[in-house]
């Protein structure tokens, strides 16, 4: 075997070339390294513990050089979590309402795809997967990481994302008595008092978690929620009679007020009270099946069509 040296002024063997590129292995180590150059860029990567694989490697990676099927080992190594995380940096940055709904439906498919690479997501894995509403976040990711510059991710090898069809008539809404058996296996009072409101008014779980003690005017009767647009997923201010259960509710969280949190819904995490209700998909997700109730039920579905914008009643 040669005794030569690196590009990079370390000492190696040299094993072979191959057109533009060459497996080799350092001094000392018993693994082969391959190197190539590919449109003016030079990649170098493990290539296996023979020679013999590290050339199948190298021949590969030649040959995947001519087509777009070429990613190079640093897009392979690029998981689903920092594109997940760069796709909510992204929308927070530009004050999308909806990105704690993406951060939610984000949070399942992280756990789905957990550790693997995202270029092994394929259309076949999504189509396994089934949830329109998280492939649709899962989709954002992906582009948002292709637009980057550098890209995160290469746009060429973005998948193909199927959508399921979409029954427009909603037939999941829950009745009284589900709500109370559901809300009975809540053990947080901040989570248990947020879904509460979100069955009696309607209210969007993004708005919700934005409501602050500096809306509420209880000057009058009734109260009065003054909900600015900033918060509103349409961007148009309005207000919200408080009365019966609703304004119980309120009451209830003026007890358990923290002067040091504007938030009107807060929760206990991690040992820490006063903290923001961004997601409790798990605390959800137990709570329905303690209480016997179909596992693909969402927080949207508590939505009361009932519910006028302008008062929330018992």
């Amino acid at each position: 075997m040669l005794d030569g040296s690196h590009g990079d002024g370390s000492r190696c063997g040299v094993v072979r070339r191959h057109g533009a590129g060459r497996v080799y292995r350092r001094k000392g180590s018993s693994r082969y390294l391959i190197q190539y150059s590919i449109r003016g860029h030079q990649y170098r990567e493990p290539g296996g513990a023979t020679p013999a694989a590290a050339r199948k490697k190298l021949r590969d990676r030649l040959r995947e050089a001519g087509s777009e099927r070429f990613s190079g080992p640093a897009a392979e190594r690029v998981t689903v979590d920092p594109l997940a995380d760069a796709v909510l940096v992204h929308m927070e940055n530009q004050r999308r309402a909806s990105a704690e709904k993406i951060r939610s439906h984000l949070k399942p498919l992280r756990a789905f795809f957990a550790h693997r690479p995202a270029i092994g997501v394929t259309t076949a894995s999504l189509e396994r997967y089934q949830v329109n509403r998280e492939v649709h976040a899962l989709r954002r990711a992906f582009n948002v990481a292709a637009r980057q510059t550098p890209p995160l991710f290469p746009k060429h090898l973005v998948p193909y994302f199927p959508s399921l069809p979409v029954d427009n008539v909603r037939s999941g809404f829950f009745e009284r008595a589900e709500v109370d058996a559901l809300l009975q296996h809540v053990a947080d009072d901040g989570i248990r008092d947020f879904i509460a409101w979100a069955f009696r008014t309607g209210m969007r779980k993004g708005e919700i978690a934005r409501l602050t003690w500096d809306m509420l005017d209880r000057t009058g009767m009734p109260w009065v929620l003054r909900i600015p647009g900033a918060i509103t997923e349409n961007r148009t201010g309005r207000t919200l009679g408080l009365e019966g259960e609703v304004k119980a509710i309120v009451e209830r969280r003026l007890r358990v007020r923290r002067f040091n949190v504007p938030l009107i819904f807060h929760r206990v995490c991690k040992g820490k009270p006063g903290q923001p209700i961004t997601d409790f998909w798990q605390v959800w997700k137990e709570a329905l099946q303690k209480a016997g109730l179909p596992s693909g039920r969402l927080l949207h579905d508590l939505r009361s069509q009932q519910c006028g914008p302008s008062s929330a009643r018992a």
